[in-house]
């Protein structure tokens, strides 16, 4: 990410932090949201994002970093599918791709088995990974899509026995 985007994300974060102590609440985020973006369709994402961040209580409070990733998100992600708000989420890099300890990280956060995240993540990356051994977007948005259909099936399955 850029020094200057930084740079601006940072004022914004200090106008919204009026009593300087270096966080925000929820409930200030919110107001900024609404009144930069006026717009529902947004304050439903915002909440879908901070729900995914576990930041998603009122009087939580959200510092410099959390406040950047949220922004980051919220200026990129498609808010209709669950899946570009999580590749959003996972590139915490900033970089518009998914490394193997990024992929990692969101699947263990996803509360996804040690053993079965490592491994789903490296035969992901293998099959998936461009010459930088980064995953795309849209590779990303697959393996998501995916991951959840499998998900539900065994929640299928597990409610037939």
């Amino acid at each position: 990410m850029s020094n200057v985007k930084t740079q601006v994300k940072k004022v914004i974060f200090n106008s919204i932090d009026q009593n300087k102590t270096g966080f925000i609440t929820q409930t200030q985020l919110s107001d900024y949201v609404k009144q930069i973006f006026q717009d529902n369709h947004k304050e439903k994402a915002m909440k879908n994002i901070l729900n995914q961040m576990d930041i998603d209580t009122p009087d939580v409070q959200i510092n410099f970093d959390q406040f950047f990733q949220f922004m980051y998100i919220l200026e990129n992600a498609d808010m209709d599918k669950l899946s570009s708000i999580y590749f959003y989420l996972t590139d915490t890099d900033y970089s518009g791709k998914i490394s193997r300890k990024e992929l990692r990280d969101i699947l263990l956060k996803m509360k996804t088995p040690m053993e079965w995240a490592e491994t789903l993540s490296e035969s992901q990356m293998n099959a998936k990974a461009d010459e930088d051994d980064q995953m795309t977007y849209s590779d990303f948005v697959d393996f998501f899509e995916q991951l959840i259909e499998n998900a539900e099936e065994e929640e299928e399955n597990e409610n037939d026995e």
